[in-house]
């Protein structure tokens, strides 16, 4: 049967109690079948959509609750490019699954999950960078890997939920001002960012902004 989800057709059989009847006919575990729908769908996103703004409306809303019923959502956390264009919510349902809960990756994501609903893959990775360098920097190789940014974080005392700074930049979740360096080393710049950080780059504000907040390295 064909159901309209998120602008796309999808089909689907009748019941779900219709699949787990062809499983076992086949004598295909439910776990196996999962397994294979993540690695299908893995493959999908990352032929067709890998690199891009978005990945397919189905890979985003329904790889996690595949991946936990295969057992591996641990596996499918490491790979952040494709974590940063998948459902927040969705996602975030699933990381108390056995084996998942207790991966570093579960553990960054989970305190900012609200934060990165309604935003771009970039203003995600930017996040959970900084959400990284702040409390797990040993995973900053795997939060730079979910997108490219034209900056590095070095260091922060930025707190999750900060007030507002003083130069009057504001943000739903957090504010937060912004020392960053350029590649070539050119005079600090004050910035201020929403959210995780400004995503094409920091906008210049007044010299009022807290020092140190986060310091990045443009570039």
């Amino acid at each position: 049967m064909a159901h309209g989800e998120a602008g796309q057709p999808v089909f689907r059989l009748n019941h779900e109690a219709l699949a787990g009847h062809v499983l076992r006919v086949c004598g295909i575990p439910d776990p196996q079948a999962h397994a294979t729908m993540v690695a299908v769908l893995r493959h999908v996103h990352g032929e067709l959509y890998r690199g891009r703004g978005a990945t397919n409306p189905y890979v985003a809303r329904y790889v996690p609750a595949h991946a936990a019923r295969a057992g591996a959502l641990a596996g499918l956390l490491k790979d952040a490019e494709l974590l940063v264009r998948l459902d927040p919510e969705r996602l975030v349902a699933q990381l108390d699954q056995p084996g998942a809960a207790a991966s570093a990756q579960a553990q960054l994501y989970r305190p900012v999950a609200e934060d990165l609903a309604r935003k771009s893959p970039q203003e995600r990775a930017a996040l959970l960078q900084a959400q990284a360098l702040r409390q797990q920097p040993e995973l900053m190789p795997w939060a730079r890997s979910a997108a490219p940014l034209h900056w590095t974080d070095q260091w922060t005392t930025a707190e999750r939920s900060a007030p507002s700074a003083p130069c009057g930049c504001r943000s739903e979740t957090s504010s937060w001002c912004v020392r960053a360096r350029t590649a070539a080393s050119t005079p600090q710049v004050n910035a201020c960012g929403t959210g995780a950080a400004p995503v094409a780059g920091p906008t210049t504000c007044a010299a009022t902004c807290p020092p140190r907040s986060v310091e990045r390295r443009i570039g």
